[in-house]
């Protein structure tokens, strides 16, 4: 006998009432989908063990093929094989003794076609088979031991049929984008007030341990999330029944709808501005605001972290700190008092002025070489000048500035130093051409 090990895993049950409104999509030509009208336990176990190796498929695994090869032959259980292009790819099984419900008892693909699309239009195959056979019901179970994409194939499913259930009670909802999050996951997107991105800080570490502790003892538990974004993004919690998924996609429909229809939200509008104290601001059938917060949250991050590189963590952070110990201060509800902001004559001329560009920190005699090099360059080459300046400034000046520093202090040793300096250079250079002039007339 194999060793046996343990593993925990969370069983969600699914059933279906009515059969799918939408139309199925269909599977490509290179496939098909046969009933094995008399499936050998061989056949079986190759489909049965290929499939679920990787998904914790140990039930009929463990069963004796005498017990196999009867189940495999009662008239009330199919078995349907998909091919592509020859070879299987796939197949589901159908359990009708619990009539008038058929059990979707399992279903899969074989390692080589994952991921390849057409797992949905397959699973449509057999939904569809029930429901052309007279069924009342279709029942399922998935785990969290089955692909991570199981469980989301059916929630789609729901999430379709409540959101024309919201349109047709009158809600009016940005497009949402449901996820589905662990309990860490779901965590971490909390502690940074609801982004998947935001600045790196350590009070969303704090907020993340806060939370994470509050959910292991029992505390606390985040059921959903859901983003004023235009998307809006919510999140599910992994684990949770499907009822609780169905009750908080119906939920998070309401919260979309308040976000976008509520006045208040309006200020939260990136392409507006100013004071809004109209509540028709933009109302309208097609209002479709720019609201990407996600986005401009992930730039937010991107700029402090070039900060951090620039700087460093500590001189940001402790700015940081500072900018949000006031942060209670922020009026939340500037936008709709109806006062507007006031700017000087001076304010409004100050910010038409061009912005001096500063110069990077260095040392003051390196600011005195260039205006000697400048001068250099205008009346004896630039050549000459980089090779003069450079020689003198870069050999003999530190070691001059240093001594006289010790002594008359800095500015006094630049003084000294770089005042007959370029003296001396300027009227040797102005000197050279009139010599070489009066050779040349001599001759």
């Amino acid at each position: 006998m194999e060793p046996a090990t343990r593993v925990a895993v969370t069983v969600t049950f699914l059933r279906m009432d009515r059969s799918p409104a939408e139309v199925a999509p269909g599977l490509p030509t290179s496939c098909q989908v046969v009933r094995a009208a008399s499936c050998t336990v061989e056949f079986y176990r190759y489909l049965y063990d290929t499939v679920g190796a990787d998904y914790v498929w140990w039930l009929r695994r463990t069963m004796p093929d005498d017990e196999l090869a009867a189940l495999l032959a009662n008239p009330l259980i199919s078995i349907h094989v998909m091919y592509s292009d020859g070879e299987p790819a796939g197949f589901f099984e159908l359990d009708a003794r619990i009539w008038p419900d058929i059990n979707l008892s399992y279903f899969g693909l074989l390692p080589h076609v994952i991921g390849t699309g057409v797992g949905y239009p397959f699973l449509r195959q057999s939904v569809d088979l029930v429901w052309r056979q007279g069924a009342r019901g279709m029942t399922v179970n998935t785990c969290t031991a089955d692909h991570p994409r199981a469980l989301p194939t059916y929630l789609r499913d729901e999430q379709n049929r409540i959101e024309k259930l919201a349109a047709q009670a009158g809600l009016d909802f940005f497009p949402t984008v449901f996820e589905i999050l662990t309990y860490d996951q779901m965590n971490e997107i909390a502690a940074y007030g609801g982004f998947p991105n935001r600045y790196p800080h350590w009070r969303f570490g704090m907020e993340y341990e806060r939370l994470a502790k509050s959910y292991e003892y029992g505390l606390s538990k985040i059921y959903e999330m859901v983003i004023n974004n235009n998307p809006s993004y919510a999140y599910l919690l992994e684990g949770n029944s499907l009822v609780d998924q169905k009750l908080v996609m119906a939920h998070v429909y309401g919260h979309v709808d308040f976000f976008k229809n509520n006045f208040c939200f309006r200020s939260t509008d990136l392409d507006t501005w100013g004071t809004l104290v109209q509540p028709v601001h933009r109302k309208g059938g097609n209002y479709d605001p720019d609201r990407k917060w996600i986005d401009q949250m992930a730039n937010h991050g991107a700029r402090i972290s070039r900060h951090i590189e620039r700087w460093g963590i500590n001189k940001v952070e402790s700015f940081l700190d500072q900018c949000l110990s006031i942060e209670n201060l922020i009026d939340p509800w500037a936008p709709f008092s109806g006062r507007a902001v006031v700017r000087t004559e001076a304010q409004q001329e100050e910010d038409q002025e061009p912005k001096p560009v500063p110069r990077l920190a260095a040392k003051a005699h390196v600011y005195l070489g260039l205006i000697a090099l400048n001068s250099l360059d205008k009346h004896h080459g630039t050549f000459s000048g980089i090779l003069c300046t450079g020689i003198v400034g870069g050999a003999v000046v530190p070691f001059a500035i240093g001594y006289l520093g010790d002594h008359i202090g800095l500015l006094g040793g630049l003084c000294v130093l770089y005042v007959p300096l370029i003296y001396i250079l300027s009227m040797s250079v102005w000197a050279r051409p009139l010599v070489t002039n009066k050779k040349i007339g001599d001759a």
